[in-house]
């Protein structure tokens, strides 16, 4: 049977051949549904990707935040410690000093000869008393350098590395203003050469000494005399030399109450900058940790009825040195982590992908006007087919 046609046309089995233009356009639709897919790909890929770095930097930092915040606490405690033995080693020598000055202050002995003294016929021979009885302050193991007195008649006698006696300028010993000031309690000076104990020892030539002094006063309380105490620096921060070698990233300084340099006695004096004088503590006993000190980590402690201050400081590149092996193993760890992150987003990205593009596929090659027309013709066949039967 002939398949009937409309007008002229068959009504099924039909095709139209596609144009040149036809051809073209489908070709062009056909790369562009190819950069979309391969769009889709790279921007969900990239997106996963983001996703892991953030959180990866973000666990990365928090660590760095938390390691650099816990060896600040680290050191800030171990500094205190420091602080405290420091406190603690200079506070057992000026002990020792001041235990030496009292004994002198209240040797019947000593007083009596400075009293009875004929400053026209001094000598050495005429002060043994005085010298046997600072001697046996003093100890058979030296507990300091040299001892002095300084009498109001102009007099001064000592015991020690060698054997004083002479006549001098009561009010223009050193430091006598500041000595004074004390009313009777003891005061320390500042480290210096002394030309005295180095003209008897050349071996104390380049040696500092430290002097303690103290004013005593007869029973209506007159002045009498000023006792000094002298005594070898390389003895008096024995233990501090001690601590710097054990602990070399530190460095440690001792100021008085005019903040001037006492230790590093070997040193010149550093320069103390007038906002780290205002941070440095007011109270005695009092500890403050002063970690915004520029590249420095530091921390002060004020002891001792002098006024003293402990400064102990540590760059905070030395401080953190520690963590370079243990934030470097972390950065390993992250950059290994990050790798896998990128082969597993693009495990994933063409796992989703995939079966996205096999549909878009499938439906491209379909040829929507070809089941159009199909439809069209088997729509029309079933309509005038039963007509034509008639």
């Amino acid at each position: 049977m002939d398949v009937p046609t409309i007008n002229g046309e068959k009504l099924y089995g039909w095709k139209k051949k596609n144009t040149k233009k036809e051809t073209a356009t489908l070709s062009k639709k056909k790369r562009g549904t190819e950069k979309k897919q391969e769009t889709l790909r790279v921007l969900l890929f990239r997106n996963y990707f983001l996703v892991i770095l953030v959180l990866l930097l973000t666990l990365y930092v928090m660590t760095l935040f938390y390691y650099i915040n816990e060896q600040v606490r680290q050191v800030l405690r171990q500094q205190s410690s420091l602080c405290t033995y420091i406190e603690n080693s200079i506070d057992a020598s000026v002990e020792k000093m001041s235990i030496v000055s009292m004994n002198v202050l209240y040797s019947k002995t000593i007083r009596n000869e400075l009293e009875q003294a004929d400053l026209e016929k001094l000598s050495i021979r005429k002060m043994e008393r005085v010298y046997d009885a600072i001697a046996s302050i003093i100890g058979p193991y030296g507990t300091v350098s040299q001892v002095d007195v300084h009498s109001v008649r102009n007099l001064a006698v000592g015991w020690g590395k060698y054997e004083l006696c002479k006549k001098e300028t009561y009010q223009e010993i050193q430091w006598y203003e500041e000595i004074r000031k004390c009313d009777g309690k003891k005061w320390i000076g500042k480290p210096e050469y002394r030309s005295d104990l180095a003209y008897y020892n050349r071996y104390l030539r380049n040696k500092k000494f430290l002097s303690l002094y103290r004013m005593f006063f007869d029973e209506s309380y007159r002045e009498e005399g000023i006792v000094e105490v002298i005594q070898n620096c390389d003895t008096f921060f024995a233990g501090l030399e001690s601590l710097k070698k054990e602990n070399p990233g530190c460095s440690v300084q001792v100021l008085n109450e005019q903040y001037e340099q006492i230790y590093p006695y070997d040193s010149e004096a550093a320069t103390i900058s007038e906002k780290l004088q205002g941070d440095l503590p007011g109270q005695k006993g009092e500890i403050r940790n002063l970690h915004h000190q520029g590249s420095q980590i530091v921390s002060a402690l004020q002891f001792g009825d002098c006024g003293w201050t402990i400064v102990v400081s540590q760059d905070k590149w030395q401080a953190f040195r520690p963590l370079v092996f243990v934030l470097g193993i972390y950065l390993l760890i992250g950059l290994l982590a990050l790798g896998i992150s990128v082969f597993v987003c693009y495990r994933i990205s063409n796992t989703v992908t995939k079966p996205i593009y096999q549909l878009k596929e499938n439906i491209e090659r379909i040829d929507l006007e070809k089941l159009m027309d199909t439809s069209v013709q088997k729509s029309a066949a079933d309509t005038f087919l039963p007509i034509f039967r008639r």
